[in-house]
């Protein structure tokens, strides 16, 4: 899905959400803490990472707009055309990284919890997107503090759907077996 334009940001974070949350609600939520290996992570795990790094985000955001008012880097009027973070990240393909130890899963909410968790840390963000038309977000740059991509402000929450849809692929994976799975064998994934 092409992003050039904020409207375009909106749209890509929907449809990365629906995802997400599709995928999740293939397997039985009473199953949502198995792990399909010990090293792997489970429905919950994946979602409460997600909460992590998407508050993690809104935070950043909310600094960097902090930083824009006081150094009066308020919108010129322009398009933002630099919306897309996938240039900035060319060396990201193919590669594996490990959550940092601030989003790694610590089982912290319920099933229910977590989906309030979601769409409070969503609604955030939206709030925040909302906003950045104000700003001279091209402009408004700070480097992913782990793997040192200078993204802008919008790039930062393209980021965001990006990552997601890297956690949907993983949703994809442990739903799998239950889609495989026959009527009436919805309680364990099929082998």
């Amino acid at each position: 899905m092409p992003v050039h334009t904020l409207d375009d940001l909106q749209s890509y974070l929907d449809h990365a959400r629906r995802k997400v949350l599709g995928l999740a609600d293939r397997v039985p939520r009473e199953l949502w803490r198995w792990r399909p290996a010990p090293d792997r992570w489970s429905v919950l795990d994946n979602l409460e990472h997600l909460v992590l790094t998407e508050r993690f985000c809104g935070d950043l955001l909310e600094r960097m707009l902090e930083r824009a008012r006081r150094e009066g880097r308020m919108s010129r009027g322009l398009p933002i055309r630099w919306v897309d973070a996938r240039p900035v990240m060319l060396d990201a393909e193919g590669k594996t990284y490990t959550a940092p130890v601030w989003a790694e899963p610590r089982g912290r909410w319920d099933e229910q919890e977590v989906a309030e968790e979601l769409a409070a840390s969503r609604q955030r963000l939206e709030a925040i997107l909302r906003d950045l038309p104000r700003y001279d977000v091209e402009r408004v740059i700070e480097p992913h503090p782990l793997y040192g991509w200078p993204f802008n402000a919008a790039q930062w929450v393209h980021f965001v759907g990006l990552h997601e849809n890297v956690h949907a692929r993983q949703l994809e994976r442990i739903a799998r077996p239950w889609a495989e799975a026959g009527p009436g064998q919805r309680d364990r994934p099929a082998r």
